[in-house]
């Protein structure tokens, strides 16, 4: 049977064993909630870079929707002239031929 002084050394080398264990068991807990703050932190940045991808995809289709309108209104801008230069030319040659409109 172990004396009173090793008994009490046995429950102090024991009661340093619970202390480092209850210590290196804080210190996985704080590792884990780091990277689980660390993987937060990345999802939110993901999404927001989806989301910015496709504003931009957005803003690119608006631009280019204006682009073909612009293109189409100065197509009939164009074709309007042109008729319109088409009939004046033939008012001109009716005028220097002598004819009353």
């Amino acid at each position: 049977m172990p004396s009173g002084s090793q008994a009490q050394a046995e429950v102090q080398r024991l009661r340093d064993q619970i202390a480092q264990m209850q210590a290196s068991t804080v210190e996985q807990i704080a590792e884990v909630q780091r990277k689980y703050e660390e993987l937060q932190q990345q999802l939110i940045t993901d999404a927001a870079t989806r989301e910015a991808a496709a504003a931009a995809r957005k803003v690119e289709e608006a631009v280019m929707a204006a682009v073909q309108s612009r293109k189409k209104g100065w197509i009939l801008v164009k074709k309007h002239y042109c008729k319109s230069v088409k009939i004046i030319g033939v008012f001109q040659k009716d005028a220097a031929k002598g004819h009353d409109l």
